[in-house]
């Protein structure tokens, strides 16, 4: 469950034009990053998962793996 591994979306990691990536921590201790798409982003949903797309696993900061 995102909300559990999330603690309750209570640590960002970064904000972008999207909106907030969080850390989580995976049931299995795996640390990764949490993309959100914002209510109030100005870009659209079809933009966000084209950019959740094209992240590869070593663009990502803070030593976290990130999961689509």
């Amino acid at each position: 469950d995102i909300q559990k591994a999330t603690q309750n979306f209570t640590t960002i990691l970064g904000q972008g034009s999207f909106g907030p990536v969080y850390k989580a921590v995976m049931s299995t201790g795996q640390v990764v990053a949490v993309k959100v798409l914002a209510s109030n982003s100005r870009q659209g949903e079809k933009e966000f998962h084209t950019e959740v797309d094209q992240i590869k696993p070593e663009q990502t900061k803070n030593g976290t793996c990130f999961v689509a």
